[in-house]
């Protein structure tokens, strides 16, 4: 099935572009009012500069230049001590060094030209022995030349304080506009702020309620549900989890299910070996044989015999019952066998009668008694005897089922011990017969099911016979029935 790659979105990236955008929106207006402010700043000194150097000329030329052009023509000085040259020089390097095309000062700077013009006539008439007459009516048309170059640089201040004023003007109007501007681009900012949090609240809640609801269905028993795939790459790993999750609890509902079936399988497998057509026949041959004798004692224990472990094989169908009753159930087997195989079989149930109210799975003990007597006593020569017996241990009982028989080598141990492990994972009926692996295997299992325990049966067997111990928890009525 073809597979579309969802695009992931991230709630920290998601708010990232958020900010992003709402510092542009009120950066960027900021800084263009901040250029248009630092501009406006240097043009207005610009201004300033020009008018504060043209008023210090204007003294110069109005003053300056008639008084030193005077001292030349009264005698007072030459040409080079008066200075004229030196300041005419500077007040046309100073407008020179003013950059505007202004008319006044374009004016003022042509007007110095003739200055220039009429004090190098005045030197020439002073140089020449013109008389002074002359050079004093030159004087005159210097100084009106001169008042006219001021008059100009005055006009320029003039023109140059209005051009001040209209810059301040626009200088105010740059600072209405950029406020209304900022005020604005702040309400826009304040508008998608609010709209980028309510997407992301629709963003992030969504998924969220999703979670929600599938969580809440799973929590209901409904685990066929999945949550769907989200956009949010925060939240796609958390419901990645609970999809698991909830892969995972079906998977283990689903084991525990054939894990019951085993069990039943394994309970009823066991209650048929215990209704062991050849067992019932044989006990009620011995039962005749014992009343032809005329052993009416006899025929009595093998009939109650009987009766118990009947009855406490099928216990009302109760999976739990109290040690004393399975101990009853097993020494009526024991009492049974002991009759038929009397010249072989000898046996010895010790376990401490305190014991007796601790519940226990029932048929885990006679199973492995007829395993020690069907696959130990009966196949040595002589008998032998089978020992059962149970110790407490702080809070665990530990039973022990003990034979004298032929017990098994390594070889066959090693068959037993793998049809054991064989049972945990398939039903029992499925991988051992009615051989001497089935009652093990079969306690073997219910024991590490029922006790939920990794510890099952310990097998120990060698020339002298076999050893089988196992540790139960103690539990009470009310662990195991809850009242």
């Amino acid at each position: 099935m073809p597979h579309t790659k969802r695009a992931q979105s991230s709630i920290i990236g998601r708010m990232h572009w958020t900010l992003h955008l709402l510092s542009i929106l009120l950066l960027v207006p900021a800084l263009i009012s901040l250029m248009m402010m630092l501009s406006f700043r240097a043009s207005y000194n610009e201004s300033i500069t020009h008018m504060e150097t043209v008023s210090n000329l204007k003294p110069m030329v109005e003053t300056l230049i008639p008084e030193q052009l005077w001292a030349l023509v009264a005698g007072q000085a030459d040409i080079g001590q008066c200075g004229v040259y030196q300041t005419i020089n500077t007040i046309n390097a100073t407008l020179d060094s003013i950059t505007t095309s202004q008319l006044e000062l374009i004016v003022a700077q042509r007007t110095m030209n003739t200055l220039m013009t009429y004090v190098k006539q005045i030197d020439a008439n002073m140089s020449g022995g013109v008389p002074v007459v002359e050079s004093e009516r030159l004087l005159e048309e210097v100084r009106d030349v001169a008042s006219l170059a001021a008059s100009m640089l005055e006009d320029y201040i003039t023109w140059e304080i209005g051009q001040t004023a209209v810059k301040n003007q626009r200088l105010r109007n740059t600072v209405l506009i950029s406020t209304l501007a900022g005020i604005a681009l702040i309400m826009i900012a304040l508008f998608l702020s609010r709209r980028a949090s309510n997407r992301m609240v629709r963003f992030i809640h969504k998924p969220l309620e999703q979670l929600e609801h599938f969580a809440g269905s799973m929590a209901e028993g409904d685990l066929t549900v999945r949550v769907p795939a989200t956009d949010v790459e925060e939240l796609k790993t958390l419901t990645e989890g609970v999809n698991n999750m909830a892969d995972r609890l079906e998977e283990l509902i689903a084991q525990n299910r054939r894990e019951q079936e085993k069990l039943k399988k394994a309970e009823l497998r066991i209650l048929q070996a215990q209704i062991n057509p050849h067992f019932l026949y044989n006990t009620l041959d011995a039962i005749m044989w014992q009343a032809e004798s005329g052993n009416s004692a006899q025929v009595i224990e093998i009939t109650r015999a009987l009766s118990d472990f009947f009855r406490i094989s099928l216990s009302s169908g109760l999976e739990w019952i109290p040690l004393r009753e399975e101990l009853k159930h097993l020494t009526g087997y024991l009492s049974i066998q002991k009759i038929r195989y009397r010249d072989i079989l000898d046996y010895c149930v010790d376990v401490p009668d305190e014991l007796g109210e601790t519940y226990v799975l029932k048929l885990i003990l006679q199973p492995l008694v007829e395993n020690a007597l069907y696959h130990g006593i009966k196949h040595k020569r002589g008998g032998g005897t089978i020992t059962v017996t149970g110790r407490r241990m702080g809070g665990v009982i530990q039973f022990c089922v003990a034979d004298t028989g032929s017990g098994m080598n390594k070889e066959r141990l090693d068959e037993v011990l793998a049809a054991m492990r064989l049972s945990e994972f398939t039903p029992v009926a499925e991988n051992v017969g009615a051989g001497s692996g089935f009652g093990l295997s079969n306690v073997n299992l219910r024991i590490r099911l029922y006790y939920n325990t990794p510890d099952g049966l310990q097998i120990h067997s060698d020339p002298g016979g076999t050893r089988v111990s196992y540790r139960l928890p103690m539990k009470t009525k009310e662990d195991v029935y809850g009242h």
